[in-house]
């Protein structure tokens, strides 16, 4: 079955062996730790607890803020495990304490450097121990809308070696369609002419299972197989990719039979994005090649796809708004003709600079998609790491800028942390140097599937929408201490509000009055942020 194989982990600057050390496992009985209102939160032990233990369960609220404590002895935990009744939706995390002391789990890091003067070769920068104690969970308003009603402005970017977590939990938190990044041709043609199917096929059984149908999947495909590349000697890892998978393949015929074979096994799958962020030579791991080549390249994709299916999308491969110089030359090397839709990566993009220059080299406005949104990375080399909530609330910020500016899907990347980098091992990555790793999912993976604050953010605000989601006014209060801004869709009008400090405030008196004194039937979420580029 395709997988990211361990052995191609290994390669990898940073890899992470997780695994939770022996001693008391808790879990809550959702999938996930993922409650709705009204239905108990419930946490069992894998194992029973000694007999006279005394456990205890301390609560705490989105801000830290300890709720209630309750004791629970060990007969009644093993038989009914810990219960509570939320009487309102939000963000919780629980810690179970045994003789005063937390209950925790460890798991070990263990980084692996790249050697600069043999690339093929890594050696061990160091290991540590980690320890968490607290289990986060949510607590939702409802359960969440099926694919086919979520809005299409809300899509999801997970990793393929990640699909049997990553699906589930994309139905769980509210996502309408998924861009899977991504079918490697390096890796489902290992030889010529022989296609390991198994893997994708498992995907889209999975996926169809959980409401996304075919026509809600894009498949992201590139990788040159060693078989098939013009630097097959390249062997080493660059960053991500082996090299010789980022070159022109040297028969393109290859290429499109690639291709070919991939629309006719999922005949219903009608976007394809074609390769993953090209740059400049030395700009990017994922294409290391001339651009001439790879407008060769897309040529032959685009030209394969609409003979096979003319009503078929082509998706540039994605690229960031540091990508302009590329896309420059790109479009002068006659690029433009061979796609249907430009997909930015990253977070806080603008599709204008990239107008401009289809403008000017005669070409209409292409559409636009965000097909890898970054919406909360970090990454170790970062001067600071905002907290959960400044991150929740950079998010849905972020993603009204792109649909005001126009964007019309954006694929959050993504819904699990990768690799199992987990927030509190970034200052070790940043000890050791280590920058090629990154928190960026809705969930936690180790030590299990628990959710962070963004993703009741994220499913609050995916319930709140109805078809297309419209960007309209946008409002400053108090000396620009606050702000609003109004938004549009089929479930009717909205109006989101924000603080620009780090301090609460009142509703300010025009706000008050817009609402109006009928208050109990008004859905809302509170979150905090330090971009202000909506208003």
């Amino acid at each position: 079955m395709f997988q990211v194989k361990p052995a191609v982990i290994a390669l990898l600057l940073t890899l992470l062996a997780c695994a939770p050390a022996p001693g008391i496992e808790i879990r809550g009985t959702n999938f996930a730790n993922w409650f709705v209102l009204g239905e108990p939160a419930v946490f069992k032990a894998k194992e029973p607890l000694p007999e006279g233990a005394k456990l205890t369960a301390v609560l705490f609220d989105s801000g830290g803020r300890e709720l209630l404590r309750q004791e629970v002895a060990a007969a009644g935990f093993n038989r009914d495990g810990w219960s509570w009744k939320a009487p309102a939706p939000g963000f919780y995390e629980v810690e179970f304490r045994m003789d005063g002391k937390p209950v925790a789990e460890s798991y070990p890091v263990k980084i692996y450097l790249q050697d600069s003067a043999d690339k093929r070769k890594f050696t061990l920068g160091g290991e540590k121990e980690f320890t968490v104690s607290r289990h986060p969970f949510v607590v939702a308003p409802a359960k969440t809308a099926a694919p086919a009603d979520i809005s299409p402005n809300f899509g999801a970017s997970p990793h393929f070696g990640m699909y049997k977590m990553a699906i589930p939990l994309a139905r769980l938190v509210g996502i309408h369609s998924i861009r899977i990044h991504a079918l490697r041709w390096d890796q489902l043609e290992k030889e010529p002419g022989k296609i390991n199917w198994t893997g994708v096929d498992d995907f889209m059984r999975l996926a169809r299972e959980n409401g996304f149908t075919d026509d809600r999947i894009i498949f992201n495909i590139f990788g040159t197989p060693r078989w098939a590349s013009t630097r097959p000697e390249a062997d080493w890892i660059n960053i991500f990719v082996p090299e010789y998978a980022a070159v022109m393949p040297k028969n393109l015929d290859d290429w499109r039979n690639f291709i070919r074979q991939v629309m006719r096994r999922y005949p219903k799958v009608k976007c394809y994005e074609l390769w993953n962020e090209p740059h400049l030579v030395g700009f990017t791991c994922f294409w290391v090649d001339s651009t001439e080549h790879f407008v060769e390249l897309l040529k032959a994709g685009y030209e394969t796809v609409k003979a096979e299916k003319p009503g078929s999308e082509v998706w540039l491969g994605g690229i960031g708004m540091r990508y302009l110089p590329f896309y420059d030359a790109f479009l002068k090397a006659g690029g433009g003709k061979y796609f249907d839709v430009l997909p930015l990566h990253g977070s806080w993009v603008s599709p204008e600079p990239f107008h401009e220059l289809e403008k000017k080299y005669g070409l209409a406005p292409k559409p636009v998609v965000s097909s890898e949104w970054h919406a909360m990375l970090l990454k170790p080399m970062m001067a600071e790491y905002p907290a959960e909530k400044l991150l929740a609330r950079n998010m849905v910020l972020d993603f009204l800028n792109q649909i005001r500016a126009g964007v019309t899907e954006v694929d959050l990347f993504c819904l699990l942390n990768l690799y199992r980098t987990e927030r509190e091992t970034l200052p070790f990555h940043r000890e050791l140097r280590s920058n090629n790793t990154h928190v960026s999912g809705l969930f936690r993976q180790v030590p299990y599937i628990q959710p962070r604050y963004q993703a009741l953010a994220w499913h609050v605000l995916t319930s709140l929408v109805k078809g297309r989601l419209k960007v309209g006014t946008g409002y400053l209060f108090d000396g620009n201490r606050q702000r609003a801004i109004r938004l549009d869709s089929e479930a009717g009008p909205m109006l989101l509000v924000w603080n620009t400090g780090d301090q609460p405030l009142p509703p300010a008196p025009e706000l008050r009055g817009a609402i109006g004194p009928n208050s109990r039937d008004r859905k809302s979420t509170r979150l905090n942020s330090s971009h202000d580029q909506i208003s």
